[in-house]
């Protein structure tokens, strides 16, 4: 009962902070509690390219986009700042199909990588990928697509001998939540981090460290790592 008790307040939480964000501009509020996740990319490599096998089908196709001209078949689901950012190098996306029509992509970064919006970057080391960002059309959710695409990124992952897909998934988020433990995600430990008209303040706890002198900056990132 209190379990439940808990995810009701942090659903609540989480749809009230969205509420908000949309309403105010990004230089005014921006803040997110959100905990961190690993996969452990050798021990769930071969569970997920059995769970690729298992929803690819004719009607399904998953792959890595190779030309920027592709996220114009997204429409509105992919956002701009992350196809301006994209280089298929350090910054990737992983997208699956559905009859030919694109309706979920995910985004990973190597070396480190930085939510200007937010104020703050993610130092990597060169084993580890970090997930910035993923998105399934609505249309296309509950049929284990979402698990299809991680999975085919995990396994990828492998082949290129990553070691850590690391990821955060904000506080009140279910749906985000059971996704990523269902293919293998270990919780790490937590970080808050609010942006307001160039102040960042960020806290950390569990296996997420601050690299940043200060909690507190202004007009610069704060600079968090993950232990293992």
């Amino acid at each position: 009962m209190q379990s439940r008790w808990k995810q009701s307040i942090a659903l609540g939480m989480f749809r009230v902070a969205k509420g908000c964000l949309r309403i105010l501009p990004s230089h005014v509020l921006r803040f997110r509690p959100f905990a961190v996740f690993e996969v452990a990319i050798g021990e769930h490599a071969n569970a997920a390219a059995a769970r690729v096998h298992q929803v690819v089908d004719e009607s399904v196709e998953l792959r890595w986009i190779a030309d920027r001209g592709e996220f114009e078949e997204s429409g509105s689901l992919v956002d701009p700042r992350n196809i301006r950012n994209w280089d298929d190098n350090s910054r990737r996306a992983a997208v699956v199909r559905q009859n030919g029509q694109v309706v979920g992509v995910a985004w990973v970064a190597t070396g480190s990588y930085t939510e200007a919006e937010l104020g703050l970057a993610y130092h990597l080391e060169p084993d580890e990928v970090w997930l910035f960002a993923s998105v399934v059309d609505p249309r296309y959710r509950r049929r284990g697509l979402y698990t299809a695409l991680l999975s085919f990124v995990i396994a990828e992952l492998q082949a290129a001998r990553c070691k850590r897909l690391l990821l955060g998934v904000s506080t009140g988020n279910q749906a985000s939540l059971r996704s990523h433990l269902g293919v293998g995600a270990k919780r790490l430990g937590s970080i808050f981090v609010g942006k307001s008209l160039g102040i960042v303040c960020c806290t950390t706890h569990g296996k997420v460290g601050r690299l940043s002198p200060s909690a507190i900056a202004w007009r610069r990132p704060i600079v968090v790592s993950i232990g293992r």
